[in-house]
């Protein structure tokens, strides 16, 4: 199409239309994937475990589902104390909807630091940049088997499903009720929209000005 290759010189030549377009296409904000809320506080504790070691070891999982892709910047767990390496894994589902130990995505490893008093804060790593298709998944959580006892705390205003792997339970994992705190952040992938197929038009329709306001001298 002609006045398609003469938006291309155009934009070749205007670097201020160039970024007009580009802004038009580009990524949008930040939006969660997932977000149960903070549970609350209660004077006494209740909620998960999540416990290093080889045998007496405890691993919690919170669901995830995406109609669309997204490139994951942050996930995060709402964690009382703990100290030591925690993984947190982006994992398929199994035959029974329940975390695939077998199809870990993506992972990245933080250093949890044990906090005195009755300190909860969310705790995960960020910057991430993960590619995440639409689908089905699981955010688990799996200690270093020298990881110093953490804890979820559960009611979530707004929870997703949990799932809970123990060593002295067959070390399968299991769906749990707690309704733990759960937080993925995430931006959309860009695709082309009605603003940028404007943005090209009016890029055309510059172009087009701009060689008729100033012919080419021979």
């Amino acid at each position: 199409m002609i006045w398609m290759g003469e938006t291309v010189a155009f934009l070749l030549k205007c670097p201020v239309a160039t970024a007009l377009l580009f802004c038009s296409t580009g990524y949008a904000g930040h939006i969660a994937v997932l977000d149960t809320g903070t549970p609350p506080i209660p004077s006494s504790w209740s909620g998960n475990s999540l416990i290093g070691g080889t045998s007496h070891y405890q691993h919690l999982a919170g669901a995830i589902s995406t109609d669309r892709a997204h490139v994951v910047d942050a996930v995060e767990a709402f964690l009382y104390s703990g100290r030591g390496l925690l993984t947190f894994a982006i994992t398929g589902v199994d035959d029974d909807g329940l975390p695939d130990d077998s199809n870990v995505i993506h992972s990245a490893t933080i250093v949890i630091a044990r906090k005195g008093g009755s300190s909860h804060s969310w705790q995960g790593p960020t910057n991430l940049r993960w590619h995440l298709p639409a689908g089905d998944y699981w955010l688990a959580l799996l200690p270093d088997i020298r990881f110093q006892h953490a804890s979820m705390l559960g009611h979530a205003p707004h929870p997703t499903r949990t799932a809970i792997k123990s060593g002295t339970s067959s070390g399968a994992w299991h769906y749990s009720t707690w309704g733990s705190g759960w937080r993925v952040t995430a931006i959309p992938t860009p695709t082309p929209t009605a603003a940028s197929l404007a943005a090209l038009a009016c890029v055309g329709a510059l172009s087009r000005r701009r060689s008729w306001l100033w012919p080419a001298t021979r």
